[in-house]
């Protein structure tokens, strides 16, 4: 598939002619095939175009752009009746200038059976000329796309790949560290390997690796990813198979859009939203994306008229898709969009894209990869005490000293507890509680709580608070039933306790349901899956349990946690065991210390209004907070991830309405 002098050239030097005395005209050099040709700057409309084929990989492209609000045009090669794609079809004039219909292209492979060889080679001179993205989504790997003959083929299920330097300066900033591929079948996560071929100066080809990965058992290693350059073109190839819930995609789909878009959104342009401009020096090498940025645009602009007379006009909004015919003028325009879908922008992609859990349990998997947080402004945010959050963990998390309390019960067994009155301190010390369960079942009143402490040294065997108005604290946790602690009730408080691998169950350390729980200043540790448990930190769910809304988690640390430091689920969760009523809102989760090792470090499902500033993430996880299930108006930011850490956010498209993440 050559670059020659062809139609764009010829139209190139029309369009020159009639408007070389237009003062506003830019004028470039562009390079075609060795023809050097004076040409206004083309402008490529912000709209990709989808091949597909039908195959789960391009699927997922094509639902991944959907979910980042980018407007894209559907060839279907199943359909009978789809338009042809030649030169008309891909491009024409707007204002005077040549104009790319599309800003990227998405195929099943470099070379789709469907399309013919006319339709490739019209594919072929739009991309170099107006030096539009490629992206294929299961490549054949071979010489076609600048790679040796595959010394692997096979299954890569549970193997890591790492990132290389290139990639991370293309899109993948967010990303520094391996990237697992993880298959629900191991035949569906097949990948090749294969070596890069030496560059040829004549075709200017070469192929710059983006991922390399090992076969199982070490037998081979080589490239699995990469970008190919030739004559001017650029296509990324995908050597491994997926669908859109494998995490390899999940953690590699921003990253995929941001190289074939250039990181530019709807709406990033200095004229136009809908257009940018291609200029740059008078070698075809040198051509560059020039724009100005403008971020979360709230009015809807259509394209200036084209001097063609089009056939048909479309105004496809971004999300959406839509079917092209040759001959035909789109305007698209931007949607309004929320502020995680305008602020990424290319060499800072926010990270941001659909996961759905896997398994009756949401979040059950294992160790991920490594990145640096995105970086920018914090979310402005206020727990629900009104103190505003600072930026990063301020190093406190854990229990902290009892400030010796003013007692008017000095109780010697578990029983006096429940002998309480509101405005009551009821103080336990020494051992003598050791060997018992601590369940309180009495509550205090909004305006004169009952307060259980212990010493800081007082043993027991477990707290269960089935009241309201009731502060705990001062405890450890020894040997109990899990889960430690459990909290269900209105107005709770549970501080500077100590909590030691609670076993059966689930071995959670701590669940709780209700309204105005507050969680303060905890030690969990030894949170461990034995025997097939789901071991967390901290767990609610909305099942016959109440739904919790206000609470405010902070302070605490999660060490060795086998699985999750929190999971959140709403009554609606996907689990598919909550009650369908009511909602779960407005946790706070800040300046805690969570050392997990599951997927993520937090599950947040169908839990509006979630924040998530200024914690420590630590361990072995592939994101550090999961948004799913309408989960919307989350905001996150300030947080610090340590090196087995993957991304920090991975949000749904579902709970992206009124979301911030810095």
């Amino acid at each position: 598939m050559g670059v020659e002098e062809g139609p764009f050239v010829k139209a190139v030097g029309t369009v020159a002619t009639l408007l070389a005395s237009a003062v506003c005209a830019a004028v470039v050099t562009v390079t075609v095939a060795g023809l050097v040709t004076p040409t206004p700057s083309p402008a490529v409309a912000q709209k990709v175009l989808v091949v597909t084929d039908g195959t789960p990989g391009v699927e997922a492209i094509r639902q991944e752009l959907a979910s980042e609000r980018i407007p894209t045009a559907l060839v279907n090669l199943a359909e009978s009746g789809r338009p042809v794609i030649t030169a008309g079809f891909l491009s024409d004039t707007l204002a005077g200038k040549p104009r790319a219909k599309f800003s990227g292209v998405v195929l099943p492979d470099d070379a789709p059976a469907g399309l013919t060889a006319g339709e490739q080679d019209a594919l072929a001179r739009f991309e170099s000329y107006f030096r539009v993205r490629q992206v294929d989504s299961f490549g054949h790997i071979g010489t076609a796309v600048g790679l040796s003959t595959p010394s692997y083929g096979g299954t890569l299920d549970g193997q890591t790949a790492q990132l290389s330097a290139s990639a991370r300066n293309a899109g993948f900033s967010y990303l520094t560290g391996p990237v697992r591929f993880d298959g629900t079948d191991p035949a569906v996560a097949i990948g090749y390997l294969a070596s890069p071929l030496p560059d040829d100066p004549a075709t200017g080809a070469h192929f710059e690796s983006y991922l390399t990965a090992s076969a199982p058992g070490g037998s081979a290693d080589g490239t699995v990813a990469g970008v190919y350059s030739v004559r001017g073109r650029e296509q990324l190839v995908l050597g491994f198979a997926y669908d859109y819930g494998q995490q390899q995609f999940q953690l590699l789909a921003p990253g995929i859009i941001s190289w074939l878009t250039r990181g530019i959104r709807p709406g990033t342009s200095s004229n136009d939203p809908t257009v940018h401009d291609v200029a740059g020096s008078d070698t075809a090498s040198a051509l560059a994306v020039t724009t100005t940025t403008t971020a979360a645009p709230t009015t809807t602009i259509s394209a200036a008229p084209t001097t063609t007379a089009p056939t048909t006009t479309d105004t496809t909004a971004p999300g959406t898709t839509d079917t092209m015919t040759p001959g035909t003028t789109d305007t698209t325009a931007p949607n309004n969009q929320s502020p995680s879908s305008s602020c990424r922008h290319s060499g800072q992609p926010t990270n941001v894209a659909d996961q759905q859990p896997t398994g009756s349990d949401p979040g059950q998997s294992g160790p991920g990869q490594t990145s640096t947080p995105p970086t920018g402004s914090p979310p402005s945010t206020s727990p629900p005490d009104g103190k505003p959050p600072t930026c990063g963990p301020d190093g406190t998390a854990g229990v902290l000293p009892i400030t010796p309390p003013t007692c008017t019960v000095n109780a010697t067994s578990a029983a006096q507890a429940n002998s309480a009155k509101a405005g009551d301190t009821v103080c336990f010390s020494g051992i003598g509680l050791a060997g018992s369960p601590l369940n309180i079942t009495v509550s205090g009143t909004a305006t004169a709580p009952i307060i259980i402490t212990g010493d800081g040294n007082t043993a027991v065997k477990g707290i269960t608070v089935n009241a309201s108005n009731v502060v705990v604290q001062g405890f450890n946790v020894l040997n109990a039933t899990a889960p430690g602690v459990g909290l269900q009730g209105n107005n709770i408080t549970l501080q500077d306790t100590n909590i030691d691998h609670p076993t059966g169950g689930d071995f959670d350390g701590i669940r709780f349901f209700g309204d105005g729980i507050k969680i303060l200043h905890n030690h969990v540790i030894n949170i461990t899956n034995t025997g097939g448990a789901h071991a967390d930190c901290m767990q609610t769910f909305a099942t016959t349990t109440p739904t919790s809304h206000s609470v405010l988690i902070s302070g605490n640390r999660c060490e060795k946690i086998d699985n999750q430091c929190l999971i959140a689920q709403g009554p609606h969760s996907t689990a598919g065991n909550g009650s369908g009523q009511g909602n779960s809102s407005g946790f706070t989760f800040t300046n805690n210390y969570c050392d997990a090792h599951a997927s993520q470090a937090v599950q947040v499902d169908d839990v509006q209004n979630f924040t998530a500033t200024s914690n420590d993430i630590e361990g072995a996880v592939q994101k550090a907070f999961n948004f799913i299930n309408k989960s919307t108006g989350a905001k996150v930011g300030c947080n610090t991830l340590g090196p087995g850490v993957g991304t920090e956010t991975i949000i749904d498209s579902s709970s992206r309405s009124g979301s911030i993440l810095s």
